[in-house]
């Protein structure tokens, strides 16, 4: 018993969420579209009405001695009231038709933006985390259930008022116990019916895994970047079958819920036939009585029909309701995520001198294993500083804790010597430019991927072209294309650029020139070039931007001689620091890591 109210208190939960929701989404075009719906409701039992009337006047006109042009000039107000509601009927559905696609417009638009807006607040463990990514892409998927309740809601809406002016009108015209006796016969229908669409509910959501699975295997034969090695290895039929192994174990569950829980609904779906039937019965008693006529048993036979109808569709606009539970529930946990950054500060940053670490220690969430241990270093941040050691160390740890994607567990960070949690983050990053070790190349304009890193001024040609020849893609490109506007992919278009691994970063790194940033932050900016465009990449560094500090994480080492300053980490601690020489002079990690790459990367003196 007390699940059955959990069930139904969750029902009208969630009936209520989405009609605010769907209100906030565009209050004119619900509240417009409810009207239509409502009046065409109120047309239909005019309709039955006028009809009713109808029948009963020619019935008159034939057993009484009433004139032919009397019988016909009182059928015609009634066939022009009916012709009236009919027409009217039409051109309100053609309207309705309209509200409601505008309406899902502008819902979904709403939903978007919300969904958006809540990214946007959230900080990167939400991304490198696969349960709380799960979160994220379950809201994603349910956004198409949510757009099916701008139809429910409304639906459900009319449904109570048809069903209240059936309910009325057959307990004005008949005996109070025919209405009863067809509800009780709806009953069961009714109890069936939630019962399928739950049972079908809780079956999609228990094939969560095998649905993603599927969508996986489709990606997989369909995909772009999987396209070379599936045709290469042979593996359309392996694919195939494991796609059709997975498709028709989905599709086997859902036809028994449809073949089993179908056949029981259609059956006791007959139940309220019979009590209309029976109550019609009485209503002929009437007639052959004398107390009633043949427009009235066909508007009362068409009344106990929607009153039975509208109530089974009342349940099952209910019923439906509940399968939007769970895309309701992702939409509400996901809106409800809280930010593990606190953006909180406030101060404006001037200009970036010093960068210090202070004991500081931190652990991915969801994990154990502590990245950075109690770490402790200052940067001259007018400096070009580099920050080097094997993988897993804890490099760009520093980075993203620098730039505010994650807070410490403990210690601090200080930019000229105030905590970073004090400053504006917006203002914060707006200090630094990066190419980060997983840059995106997007599928849009050369002039879009070079400018997002200063996008109000993504018009100056003249810059982004400067921009370009710094990275030494301005040649490779232009030799291609004399258009910014041309897409650097052909996901969209047959002339856009296709770019290798090597052009793709340099497209980062142009990006990151791009930006009129106090500090440059490379991490690992060069590892798809050659040894060479490194080289010179790096001295241009030094050339261009003699004004603005660098901070490079990077495994190669022979481009370190031209850092000011050098942080060795191992195992989350700053095992040596200082210049290039220094280090080397110490012989400790560093001159072991140098010493392997010397013979491959020697590129300068």
């Amino acid at each position: 018993m007390n699940k059955f109210i959990s069930q139904k208190t969750n029902i009208v939960k969630n009936l209520l969420f989405s009609m605010k929701v769907v209100l906030k989404s565009n209050p004119f075009c619900f509240i417009v579209g409810v009207m239509i719906q409502m009046i065409n409701i109120i047309l239909y039992y005019l309709i039955l009405y006028f009809g009713r009337n109808l029948l009963n006047a020619l019935n008159f006109s034939l057993n009484s001695q009433q004139s032919l042009s009397e019988s016909i000039l009182c059928a015609f107000i009634w066939i022009l009231l009916i012709a009236m509601c009919s027409t009217a009927t039409i051109f309100l559905n053609y309207y309705k038709n309209i509200i409601f696609q505008k309406q899902q417009l502008y819902f979904e638009e709403y939903i978007n933006i919300k969904m958006a807006q809540k990214c946007m607040e959230l900080d990167i463990s939400y991304f490198d985390n696969p349960q709380y990514y799960d979160k994220i892409k379950r809201a994603q998927e349910g956004k198409v259930r949510l757009n099916f309740v701008v139809y429910r809601v409304v639906f459900f809406i009319a449904n109570i008022t048809s069903f209240l002016i059936a309910l009325s009108i057959a307990l004005s015209l008949s005996h109070f116990i025919f209405p009863v006796i067809i509800l009780a016969l709806t009953f069961p229908a009714l109890l069936t019916r939630g019962k399928y669409y739950r049972h079908l509910f809780e079956y999609e959501n228990s094939q969560q895994g095998i649905k993603r699975k599927i969508s996986y295997l489709a990606g997989l034969i369909l995909g772009k970047d999987t396209a070379k090695e599936v045709r290469f290895y042979e593996m359309e039929d392996f694919l195939s079958e494991k796609y059709q192994n997975h498709w028709n174990k989905y599709v086997s569950g859902v036809k028994k819920i449809i073949v089993k829980r179908g056949a029981i609904d259609s059956l006791f779906t007959v139940f309220p036939v019979i009590g209309i039937m029976f109550s019609i019965y009485f209503v002929v008693l009437r007639i052959g009585e004398g107390n009633a006529n043949l427009g009235d048993f066909a508007y009362l036979f068409s009344v106990f029909s929607s009153l039975s109808n509208s109530f089974l569709s009342l349940v099952e606009d209910l019923a439906k309701m509940s399968e939007s539970e769970a895309a309701i529930q992702n939409y509400n946990n996901f809106m409800e995520t809280k930010p593990h950054v606190v953006y909180k500060g406030q101060l404006p940053i001037e200009t970036i001198e010093i960068i210090e670490f202070r004991n500081v220690c931190f652990t991915y969430p969801e994990t154990e294993k502590m990245v950075l241990n109690n770490i402790s270093f200052k940067l001259n941040a007018k400096k070009k500083n580099a920050i080097v050691g094997i993988n897993g160390a804890g490099k760009s740890t520093i980075i993203k804790l620098l730039l505010r994607f994650y807070d410490v567990d403990s210690g601090n960070i200080f930019i000229n010597h105030v905590d970073i949690q004090k400053y504006d983050i917006t203002k914060i990053r707006q200090a630094f430019s990066a190419v980060f070790q997983d840059y995106v190349i997007y599928s849009l304009s050369i002039r879009d991927n070079i400018s997002f890193s200063d996008y109000f001024d993504k018009n100056n040609d003249a810059r982004i072209m400067k921009a370009l020849d710094f990275a030494e893609i301005k040649d490779e490109i232009f030799s291609r294309t004399s258009n910014l506007e041309t897409f650097l992919s052909r996901d969209f278009t047959e002339d856009g650029i296709e770019l290798s691994g090597g052009q793709k970063q340099k497209i980062a790194i142009a990006r990151c020139a791009f930006k009129n940033a106090q500090v440059l932050i490379m991490d690992e900016p060069t590892a798809s070039l050659d040894p060479e465009a490194e080289y010179s990449i790096i001295s241009k560094l030094h050339r261009l931007h003699e004004n603005r500090g660098l901070i490079m994480i990077s495994h190669r080492l022979s481009n370190m001689k031209m850092m000011d300053y050098i942080l060795v980490i191992n195992n989350g601690k700053v095992v040596e620091e200082g210049s290039h020489n220094k280090l080397l002079n110490d012989r400790k990690q560093y001159y072991n890591m140098y010493t392997v790459q010397a013979d491959k990367y020697q590129t300068g003196s």
